[in-house]
């Protein structure tokens, strides 16, 4: 079940303001980060990666139109969609199951325990459906991953 569109219990945190970046909070981060170096490193090149497709994709609006933009989008999502849904009808219908130890966290404080991972996938025709133990409790009050509300809804079918 998803939240209701424009209401999200927590505001914004923004780790860049008018292009400069928000010290104090990556400072959070990484202070609280296992590999602050990494982390640091990777918000980094997001935004590096962000910066650079909001100007490839005000050029393209300028050259093309934001109508003619939408549109090629939409028919990539769509295309896209078609090949994942002929991949994914291959697949025998069923069940599959998994589990996997996924490696232990290495900070003090932490239990030196390797916590078990169990996935469940019910595959029908061109869908698949995933659950782990952790999703089942919280779907209810987690919202979904942004990513264009097409595939959103797409994905929720």
């Amino acid at each position: 079940m998803g939240r209701v569109r424009g209401r999200h219990p927590h505001p914004p945190v923004f780790l860049y303001r008018n292009d400069e970046p928000m010290q104090d909070m990556l400072n959070l981060l990484t202070k609280n980060s296992r590999n602050a170096h990494e982390l640091l490193l990777d918000i980094q090149a997001q935004y590096a990666g962000t910066f650079v497709g909001d100007r490839g994709i005000g050029e393209l609006v300028a050259k093309y139109g934001a109508d003619a933009l939408a549109e090629v989008m939409n028919q990539s999502l769509d295309h896209s969609e078609k090949l994942i849904r002929a991949e994914i009808a291959r697949i025998p219908d069923g069940v599959y199951e998994a589990e996997e130890y996924l490696d232990p966290i290495e900070a003090p404080g932490w239990k030196q325990e390797r916590p078990l991972l169990k996935v469940k996938i019910t595959k029908a025709g061109d869908t698949s459906r995933s659950i782990t133990p952790a999703r089942a409790r919280r779907c209810a009050a987690v919202s979904t991953v942004r990513c264009p509300s097409r595939a959103t809804a797409r994905g929720s079918r």
